[in-house]
C-alpha cells in the first residue's frame, strides 16, 4: 500500500503529491547518496540497442593535450595532461593517458565530467569539447572514450582532413624489409 522511493535530493511537497496522484499510492521518500541511486537506476534500465556509428572511426595515434572541465568548458583542475589518441572520429575519440586527480572513473562519469581536447596540427590548434563516456585502465594510465559535444564546423573539417591525411601517409609508407 506504500511505495518507497530513494532520492538523492529532497523532493518538494508538490512533487510528492503529483507522484502519489500518478501512482495512486502513498509514498515514503528516503534520502540516499547520489552514487547509490545512480548505480541502482543503471541496474534496472533497459540496455539500449547499439546503433551503427554516425561517423567513420579512424585508427589514428597522435599526441593530444587534454584538460578536464565542466560541460561549459570551465576547468575542473589546473592540470593539462598529454596523451595519445587511439582512434578518432567526428563523433568522438579514445585517448590513452594519465588519469586526473579529481576523482575515480565512476565519480567522473556520474558527474558528467568533460574534457577540452587540444590537437596541434600544422601550427594550428584544434580545441574540441568532449564528454567522458567510459574509462578502462590502471591507476597510472587510462583509456578514455570521449563523445564530441562542441567543435566548430572548421575544426570538424580540419580534424577529418587530418585523419585522412594520416591514413594516406601510412598507406604510402614502404613495408619494412
Amino acid at each position: 500500500s506504500v511505495i518507497c522511493i530513494a532520492a538523492a535530493n529532497p523532493l518538494s511537497s508538490s512533487t510528492v503529491r503529483d507522484l502519489e496522484q500518478a501512482c495512486s499510492h502513498k509514498l515514503e521518500i528516503f534520502l540516499a547518496r547520489e552514487d547509490l541511486v545512480t548505480r541502482e537506476l543503471n541496474k534496472i534500465r533497459v540496455r539500449q540497442q547499439v546503433l551503427p556509428r554516425k561517423s567513420i572511426r579512424y585508427n589514428l595515434q597522435m599526441a593530444v593535450k587534454y584538460q578536464f572541465c565542466s560541460r561549459f568548458g570551465a576547468a575542473s583542475e589546473d592540470a593539462v595532461y598529454t596523451g595519445t589518441t587511439m582512434n578518432v572520429s567526428e563523433g568522438g575519440m579514445q585517448v590513452k593517458g594519465p588519469p586526473p586527480r579529481i576523482g575515480e572513473p565512476e565519480d567522473l562519469l556520474r558527474r558528467g565530467i568533460c574534457a577540452k581536447i587540444m590537437i596541434s596540427e600544422d601550427g594550428h590548434e584544434l580545441s574540441i569539447l568532449c564528454r567522458l563516456k567510459g574509462v578502462q585502465g590502471s591507476a597510472s594510465q587510462w583509456l578514455m572514450s570521449f563523445e564530441t559535444l562542441e567543435s566548430s564546423t572548421d575544426e570538424r573539417r580540419r580534424l577529418k582532413e587530418l585523419c585522412i591525411k594520416s591514413l594516406l601517409a601510412k598507406a604510402q609508407k614502404p613495408p619494412l624489409p
